[in-house]
């Protein structure tokens, strides 16, 4: 429950007609309810109480004022729990503008940290590398540490999503060094899944695998709510890599990640079960309100994963619509998903038939992962080029065969069983 003196605080201050009092008792009271139930509850800020006074910030915030852009970015919020996405990022946005406008840094990155939570469609692509970049450039003075923390945070997986380690390597040692004078558990957690982003592209993936672990365990013992999704974060691409889909499946499904439905969609691919996978391709993707439009808020990291089981499935109608709508727009990478965008869209050109721009894709990724040094996703690249060459290029086997022979060595040194076994099954095929 909220501190009983706020209500009364509020009626006062609204009754005297002093707004930015009045509005600064409305943001006591949202933080508290943060605290409760922290920006990733919807239930919480789905409630009547939470709405009553974003609805209270919203009257008595001034215009043009610090307090304006507070009430925006509470009532996208709201918004945004309860589904209204589109709107949501329209309240954020304009909190955004005017915090420019008002040269209010830590208004600016308070509003940023918001849109950045809810702006995970790949239509939104550009514009958040763009913020990313504008926030990176600026001052830190007079930002609240939480800010800070979540800006960076965000900051990090856009420039991951963009290739640009570097940068993200950057970001990364800065948010380490916030998250060490801040101390508490959540940062500790938050930079650790990060690592085990990084060990994935690295190639290192049983790392990879022991990181989600320990976050498991870690947030276990002190309490964390949302364990599985940094869990998850920290390990979904390297478990099927690593011929564990069974293991990533059971862990999905006990946990809370918002991520359940297209990662077990993707892991029932990867086991097999193509039936189940179907089902949710059907449910989610096939019957989607909107899908592939702008008004379509579906997080890309959620989309890529549907793309892959649906190529997996071969379910050629989801492996469509999800190809047109990362073709019209997003990330050269998936940095939540540990995966590079251009080779799931090559892959499901190659379903589909469209062979030359399965190539076109095919080069892009190669491109893009290694100037990102994205060990796994150059060899699958490489793999699957050699079998598109081998199936419908067949003048072009010699390239295949250094393809095929290069994913072969790096697929045994990662340890990548499922797509070792694979590769080795189309040199025994050349062989007869």
């Amino acid at each position: 429950m909220l501190d009983v003196e706020l209500p009364e605080a509020f009626a006062l201050a609204e009754a005297i007609g002093d707004r930015r009092r009045a509005s600064r008792a409305c943001l006591v009271a949202v933080d508290a309810l943060t605290h409760l139930g922290s920006q990733f509850s919807g239930p919480v800020w789905t409630s009547p109480e939470a709405v009553q006074w974003a609805e209270r910030m919203d009257r008595c915030a001034a215009p043009d004022t610090v307090e304006r852009v507070q009430a925006d970015v509470v009532m996208g919020r709201v918004r945004c729990n309860k589904g209204e996405l589109r709107e949501g990022l329209a309240f954020m946005r304009r909190a955004l503008d005017l915090a420019r406008r008002l040269g209010d840094n830590e208004a600016i990155w308070s509003a940023a940290d918001e849109w950045f939570q809810w702006s995970f469609a790949p239509q939104h692509a550009k514009e958040r590398l763009h913020l990313a970049e504008e926030l990176m450039a600026s001052s830190r003075a007079g930002l609240r540490s939480m800010s800070l923390g979540v800006g960076l945070n965000s900051v990090l997986s856009i420039f991951l999503d963009w290739g640009q380690r570097r940068r993200a390597e950057e970001v990364l040692r800065e948010y380490r060094e916030y998250a060490e004078r801040r101390g508490g558990v959540y940062g500790m957690i938050t930079s650790t899944m990060t690592a085990g982003c990084l060990a994935t592209i690295d190639g290192r993936l049983e790392e990879a695998e022991q990181t989600a672990r320990g976050i498991l365990a870690r947030a276990e013992e002190v309490g964390i709510q949302f364990a599985g999704l940094f869990a998850f974060v920290a390990g979904c691409r390297a478990w099927p890599l690593l011929g564990k889909a069974g293991e990533a499946l059971q862990l999905v499904v006990r946990t809370s990640s918002p991520f359940r439905p297209p990662a077990e969609a993707l892991y029932l691919a990867h086991l097999g079960r193509d039936a189940e996978a179907v089902k949710l391709l059907e449910q989610c993707v096939i019957t989607r309100p909107g899908i592939g439009s702008a008004e379509d808020e579906t997080p890309a990291v959620s989309d890529i994963l549907y793309l892959e089981a649906a190529v997996l499935v071969k379910h050629r109608q989801a492996a469509e619509l999800l190809l047109n709508r990362f073709a019209s727009g997003c990330s050269p990478l998936v940095g939540y998903a540990q995966t590079c965008t251009a080779r799931h869209l090559g892959w499901a050109s190659t379903l589909l038939g469209k062979y030359d721009e399965a190539r076109k894709y095919y080069q892009e990724a190669i491109k893009v992962c290694t100037e990102m040094k994205f060990r796994p996703e150059i060899a699958l690249t490489r793999l699957q080029l050699a079998e598109l060459l081998l199936e419908h290029y067949p003048e072009e086997k010699k390239e295949a065969l250094e393809h095929l022979d290069f994913a072969i060595k790096e697929f045994r040194e990662m340890k990548m069983q499922p797509s070792l076994e694979r590769a080795l099954r189309h040199k025994e095929i050349l062989k007869t």
